[in-house]
């Protein structure tokens, strides 16, 4: 079971990833701040939550949190509950 679930924490990363490039891509193409953000003489960028990607990059945001903090959960739960000595094996102390 902590098999299955660490391959699905990774798999999630690599698809919240993924989602937020695409989302982050439509926001920029969407609102034409890319120009403005390769302009050295650029002032202000345009006001992004007038654009729809907005909330699948919200979204995404979100969930990458959430997956960070599964993972290290994931990661300290070996050492400290299954006393598994992981890190050490890894030339890691703790």
């Amino acid at each position: 079971m902590l098999r299955v679930a660490a391959k699905s924490v990774h798999a999630l990363f690599y698809v919240a990833i993924i989602a937020m490039a695409a989302s982050g891509i439509g926001m920029l193409s969407l609102s034409g701040a890319a120009g403005i953000i390769f302009d050295p003489g650029a002032v202000a960028l345009p006001d992004f939550w007038k654009y729809a990607p907005r909330v699948p990059h919200a979204i995404g945001a979100r969930a990458l949190l959430a997956l960070l903090l599964l993972h290290v959960g994931g990661a300290l739960f070996y050492p400290f509950i299954m006393r598994d000595r992981i890190f050490a094996r890894m030339g890691i102390g703790l």
